[in-house]
């Protein structure tokens, strides 16, 4: 049996609400409209606007199909985008609000808006004031309530008019399609707002994806496809840190390496050049590898994915005591025995390499404890020296060969310390290559 053991990527479920609840609850049902507002999966190309009616449980219900052709014309970008998300979880990526929208700052795009005739509040297969039965008030008990009224309401009465009108070829919109919507609550036939909602992230794997869109970009697909590899030379869960060390490597070398040396996914481990003035002069600052904070987030949704599946907890900045160990591996066997392996990432300029791999990681091996760990070091330097040229006294190869001697020779026998050395360095395009 796995453990319950873990601390997940994900956040669930924002809402920020302005307006009077309490003045939207003494209002009479029937003298309040509810607008639900979203983006809907529907592809731009093709698409013919569309405004029809559908009858509800609130009585008839108007659906209207639309294209957003920017930011400015959309409703929950606008509504959203001050929102400031922090997340309370230590080492958990950070990602723009903006990116946490269905559509991910892209335009054009389809949109939908539901008008319900009457106040739009709580369970919503029933009419207003409609009592309970018995079985329904069984179902509450143990299951709750429904998640998302509102949402689920509006997708329903969008469905209907979907197969009904024969939207994008009849296609429904499932609920883990729609992760950000606004619901507003107005006085009939006026503008007037009683109370209005934001709601992101509303389905359990919304923020992950969000991240991965986000840190990967248009190489989420190719890892995705590396991770199935990844999967058939792995096929069953590590048992020991042995095994788990040997999964950890696998990722690094069949995925993350690949993507890096092979793919060139090395944007977001650079700062890219800028322009800033400097006594009144404009002057153009070059690109800049990222810090070893800036770029863990992006380590930590590749390690997310490829590690999940497996059972394995990816932890970041874990507190071991004796300081914030970069990541830590965690997982639980057949016998219900806890196993970890910890891993120091670091760039290969940093003036302490030598103490990271002879110190640190062992330091943080023994607190937590466990006796395998990983050491990777992040390689910025070009051949040339034209983009970046630390550390000058070394080439690639000799801080391959000098971190795996260290590597090989722990201070501590028990520990099994594995090294790696990845090439984030700019080349030039292979169709420069002469």
């Amino acid at each position: 049996m796995r453990s319950s053991f873990q601390l997940p990527i994900d956040i669930q479920s924002m809402h920020l609400t302005q307006g009077s609840r309490e003045d939207l609850a003494a209002m009479p049902p029937e003298q309040v409209n509810t607008y639900v507002w979203f983006v809907a999966p529907i592809p731009v190309a093709g698409f013919d606007p569309l405004t029809c009616q559908v009858e509800t449980t609130l009585g008839s219900t108007t659906v209207k199909f639309f294209r957003v052709e920017s930011e400015q014309d959309d409703v929950i970008f606008q509504s959203s985008k001050n929102f400031v998300v922090v997340a309370d979880e230590k080492g958990k990526p950070f990602v723009p609000t903006r990116n946490l929208t269905d559509n991910r700052g892209q335009y054009p795009c389809v949109a939908v808006e539901v008008r319900f005739p009457k106040r739009l509040d709580g369970d919503t297969s029933r009419l207003p004031g409609q009592p309970f039965t018995e079985q329904e008030r069984e179902r509450l008990d143990l299951l709750g309530p429904d998640p998302m009224p509102e949402k689920l309401a509006a997708l329903m009465a969008t469905n209907r008019a979907i197969r009904e009108h024969r939207v994008n070829g009849a296609k429904t919109i499932s609920a883990s399609e729609v992760t950000a919507l606004i619901t507003a609550h107005r006085i009939n036939d006026s503008r007037r707002v009683l109370a209005q909602t934001v709601s992101l992230v509303t389905t359990p794997d919304a923020f992950k994806n969000a991240a991965e869109d986000y840190f990967l970009g248009a190489a989420k697909e190719s890892v995705s496809l590396a991770l199935a590899s990844l999967k058939r030379a792995h096929p069953a869960p590590p048992t020991t840190e042995d095994e788990l060390q040997s999964l950890v490597l696998s990722t690094v070398d069949a995925v993350l390496v690949h993507h890096v040396e092979t793919r060139r996914l090395i944007e977001p481990f650079w700062d890219g050049s800028r322009r800033i003035n400097v006594d009144g002069k404009e002057i153009e600052v070059p690109r800049s590898p990222k810090g070893e904070t800036e770029i863990q987030p992006t380590l930590h949704v590749f390690f997310q994915m490829a590690l999940e599946p497996f059972g394995v907890h990816v932890i970041r900045e874990s507190d071991e005591g004796s300081g914030s160990l970069d990541f830590r591996f965690s997982t639980t066997n057949s016998r219900s025995e806890l196993i970890s392996v910890a891993a120091e990432f670091k760039l290969a300029h940093h003036k302490e390499v030598k103490a990271g791999i002879k110190r640190q990681l062992p330091r943080y091996m023994d607190s937590i404890p466990c006796t395998h760990g990983v050491f990777v070091l992040m390689w910025f330097k070009d051949e040339k020296g034209k983009y970046f040229s630390e550390p000058k006294s070394q080439s690639l190869q000799e801080t391959r060969s000098f971190v795996g001697s260290l590597a090989a020779n722990p201070e501590n026998a028990n520990h099994k310390i594995a090294s790696r050395v990845i090439d984030c360095s700019i080349r030039p395009s292979a169709s420069n290559l002469r």
